[in-house]
């Protein structure tokens, strides 16, 4: 049986990346939860240990840039 989050031809479906600016263990966790395979966000967030990917956090950059 296939997994409901594959298509027929065994490539992924739904959500594939979760950018957690944020940075809460809750966002991480439901991310993970959710089956999420790629996790990115700070490496000063609180649910870093559950990202797949850690961004190096720089006060010089807006928000929303610092995870580009």
């Amino acid at each position: 049986a296939r997994s409901l989050r594959t298509r027929a031809d065994g490539t992924p479906r739904g959500t594939t990346h979760a950018y957690l600016a944020q940075g809460s263990i809750r966002s991480a966790s439901v991310a993970m939860m959710a089956g999420i395979p790629h996790r990115i966000g700070f490496d000063t967030s609180a649910g870093r240990l559950l990202y797949t990917r850690e961004v190096s956090y720089r006060r010089e950059q807006h928000h929303a840039e610092r995870l580009w």
